[in-house]
């Protein structure tokens, strides 16, 4: 539905102000910031046996040791390659040390219930991405689904079709 790309635009954005460089948009207030972490990808790294998990992880490490409030983090998908109840409760303990550490986080996910964060915590806010699933007669007349996404950003937790 386009976070991936939302997220690397947000880094681009804060490197481009932050350097005094155009940021094309009619205002923007930025930061001064002192670190960028970003944690995007979802691979295994067969050469040193580990599962994504075990990559998610270990590169999560050099972020939660020295984040602070000037840094700036983006995380996505964080935790999908393992099972729903442990990665939601990763993902809970994750954003509220970063919440703790009052540093700036931009987090995309498939967790629905990590919408409730923003009830707990009044620094957070959500997010997300329109989408549809659509129904697609193909040439033989049998029917498909097909995901759309409207790639534009509304307030509030995603609530429609599960993809």
């Amino acid at each position: 539905a386009g976070k991936s790309t939302y997220l690397k635009q947000i880094c681009l954005l804060q490197v481009l102000a932050q350097t005094g460089s155009f940021v094309p948009a009619e205002m923007a207030l930025f930061p001064v910031l002192t670190r960028i972490f970003s944690r995007i990808g979802h691979n295994d790294d067969l050469t040193a046996n580990l599962s994504a998990f075990a990559v998610e992880m270990s590169e999560m490490v050099p972020i939660l040791r020295t984040a602070d409030s000037l840094s700036l983090i983006l995380i996505d998908e964080l935790a999908c390659s393992t099972a729903y109840e442990e990665g939601l409760s990763m993902c809970f303990a994750v954003c509220e040390e970063l919440l703790r550490r009052k540093a700036y986080v931009v987090f995309a996910t498939h967790y629905l219930d990590l919408t409730s964060l923003a009830v707990m915590y009044p620094a957070v806010a959500n997010f997300h991405f329109s989408a549809s699933i659509e129904k697609i007669k193909q040439d033989d007349g049998n029917e498909v689904e097909k995901f759309q996404s409207s790639h534009k950003l509304y307030t509030g937790p995603y609530n429609g079709p599960l993809y």
